[in-house]
């Protein structure tokens, strides 16, 4: 059973990320986690490490709304969602977050940037706060929109990508297979595994796993564009007609994983995987269907539309060609193409088939609709 932890942003808009990971892996386990919006003790004041802060709200890091939506994943045995508050007991942890504020703190520009606003005439200054889309949408789902008049928990922010981070770094440091859709917390990886000591532990926990699941991820999420209309039953139909060519993705998958190797540690191939599905893998799928549509039009496949019941000519033929599909072996029957003609078509679908990036253009035509 393939299985990896997904670790990124459980929220309402994010359910298309959960989708896709379902059409690669046969399990994906959400670690939930309780997390305290908090605001400083002195009104005005900003919340520092070892300030004294009062609770406003208490939630998990996997959102009611994002729950009822893949209940479905998870009556299916799919999707697991386990607590992870009692493992965050254990001492290693405290060690792990130190290190991850620290991450945090050198780059928050990564979450917003704080810029000062020039005085008015009275000498008060404005500051002037960018936040990502991403973030906007968190801070929505789990307190409130942020708008003129709003509160705006920055401390939250802080807390809540801390927790995701820590949790990356700690289950990939054991050398399971972890996977983000977070664009945040694929940018503090970027930034992170410049770091010679995360370089040798990438190093030793490339000897443990052959494959960098974010690849397949994010190969996946640019062939089906259009997932967001479809739901989870006609998702998980197109993955259960496709087991074969899935099985062949994987094993696809490893193969370019270990080319990729070859030229870059597996830390940096999980930080550039866009870009990697981008300009390598997402060519190779494009040539694929170019072999397809190219393979279709050498046969007049027009001419069935002259035979008024093909169905019945079928059972004549069946019998003598099991391997060749029913269009053609009309064709055949009625000398409109020869033996060898026929064998060629078997054999070059046979090929691309047997691609294990046909699996992607199998999702795109379901999903193309």
């Amino acid at each position: 059973m393939l299985q990896t932890l997904f670790v990124s942003n459980c929220i309402e808009k994010c359910i298309d990320d959960i989708k896709i990971a379902s059409l690669y892996f046969d399990k994906v386990i959400i670690k939930n986690r309780t997390l305290y919006a908090v605001k400083p003790e002195n009104e005005g004041a900003v919340l520092k490490v070892g300030d004294i802060g009062i609770v406003t709200k208490i939630m998990s890091t996997v959102s009611e709304r994002f729950l009822g939506h893949i209940s479905t994943l998870i009556d299916e045995g799919i999707v697991d969602v386990v607590d992870e508050c009692d493992e965050r007991k254990e001492p290693i942890w405290k060690n792990i977050d130190e290190v991850v504020y620290k991450i945090l703190s050198e780059k928050m520009d990564i979450l917003f940037e704080l810029k000062d606003k020039k005085g008015d005439a009275t000498g008060n200054k404005t500051a002037l706060i960018k936040l990502s889309d991403e973030v906007k949408d968190v801070h929505s789902e789990f307190l409130n929109p942020i708008e003129v008049g709003s509160e705006i928990h920055l401390n939250f922010v802080l807390k809540y990508y801390s927790s995701l981070l820590s949790s990356l770094f700690k289950n990939v440091s054991t050398g399971l297979n972890c996977i983000t859709a977070s664009e945040a917390l694929n940018r503090f990886i970027m930034f992170y595994c410049s770091n010679e000591k995360i370089k040798k532990m990438q190093r030793e926990l490339a000897k443990k796993y052959s494959v960098a699941p974010q690849l397949a991820f994010e190969a996946i999420k640019i062939s089906v564009p259009n997932i967001t209309a479809f739901p989870f039953d006609e998702v998980l139909e197109i993955r259960g007609k496709s087991k074969d060519e899935l099985l062949r993705f994987r094993n696809e998958m490893e193969a370019i994983q270990f080319d990729f190797q070859n030229n870059f540690d597996i830390d940096y191939i999980s930080a550039h995987s866009e870009d990697f599905v981008k300009y390598k893998i997402k060519p190779a799928v494009d040539d694929l269907a170019k072999k397809i549509n190219t393979l279709n039009l050498r046969l007049p496949l027009n001419i069935l539309e002259k035979i008024k019941e093909p169905a019945s000519y079928t059972p004549l033929v069946g019998t003598l060609f099991n391997a060749i599909p029913a269009h053609i072996a009309i064709l055949l029957s009625f000398g409109i193409i020869s033996i060898s003609t026929a064998y060629d078509y078997v054999l070059s679908k046979k090929e691309i088939k047997d691609n294990g990036l046909f699996y992607l253009i199998k999702l795109n035509n379901f999903f193309d609709r």
